[in-house]
């Protein structure tokens, strides 16, 4: 899309040196001139677009997180560690019912290096009293996991994989463009290991259950919008609600499990 949006300014600028000699015979510095305003205010004119579409926020993130996949030495690094020392203290205070971490879209790469880099600094991590939950939203992980060179991911990958007492639950909707719907995360990740894999559920979300049809129908070709949904209030009385979640009565591991029936309660 950003090759597209260049592409776009380049013709229009082109076409603008064209008309001008064609019709005007106007000398070739002078039509240059004319083709490099044009393209320039070609380009500025779909800059509202290309916002809207969050390109220049894509193609900026997007190297970051291939390097990262790739396993090599990035800004990320510092961070993780940081929030996996967080979790582990958490956890052993034991003043908490649950511990969440949340991942969205990259996040969902993230979040599990966090959780297994935790498990790196405390193999008894899931022996403590709190009950720790990974909640991956719209997540690119597969994404990264498929990488040729995604050693260091796949291997955090598997090794959450191998704690069965890990709640993890992954959040998916036909609706998001983005996301890996239908997708099992640890088989994308190539993680094979039948019963003895940890407890994961794949949380099917209906947009449509959250938003009203007016709103579905003028964002969904928003695409980067309906991608942000999971993190977003809703309109209407849904199972999935990202609020009641992180701030609601009822866990996290409940929630996603019988989400229909705690709010059935709220009524």
């Amino acid at each position: 899309m950003l090759v597209l949006w260049i592409a776009v300014a380049a013709a229009g600028g082109s076409l603008a040196a064209v008309l001008t000699t064609h019709f005007i015979d106007l000398p070739m510095p002078i039509a240059a001139m004319i083709a490099l305003v044009a393209g320039v205010a070609i380009f500025m004119l779909l800059r509202p677009l290309a916002d809207r579409w969050f390109i220049l926020q894509v193609a900026n993130c997007w190297p970051y997180i291939r390097e990262f996949a790739r396993g090599e030495a990035t800004g990320y690094d510092r961070p993780i560690d940081i929030l996996a020392a967080r979790i582990v203290a958490a956890a052993s205070a034991n003043e908490a019912d649950e511990l969440v971490v949340i991942g969205h879209s990259s996040g969902g790469a993230v979040g599990a290096a966090v959780v297994a880099r935790a498990l790196e600094f405390d193999p008894d991590l899931f022996r403590h009293h709190p009950r720790l939950v990974l909640m991956t939203l719209g997540s690119l992980l597969p994404a990264l996991t498929l990488h040729p060179a995604a050693d260091r991911l796949r291997g955090a990958v598997r090794r959450l994989a191998m704690e069965r007492s890990l709640v993890w639950v992954d959040c998916q909707s036909r609706k998001d463009w983005l996301n890996f719907w239908g997708v099992d995360p640890l088989e994308a990740s190539g993680v094979e290991l039948g019963q003895r894999r940890c407890s994961l559920r794949i949380w099917q979300v209906r947009f449509r259950d959250m938003l009203s049809p007016d709103s579905i129908r003028r964002m969904q070709w928003n695409l980067l919008r309906m991608h942000y949904q999971f993190i977003m209030a809703n309109e209407a009385r849904s199972p999935y609600d990202f609020f009641m979640l992180v701030c609601g009565p009822a866990s996290v591991t409940d929630w996603a499990s019988a989400g229909r029936d705690i709010l059935a309660t709220m009524l």
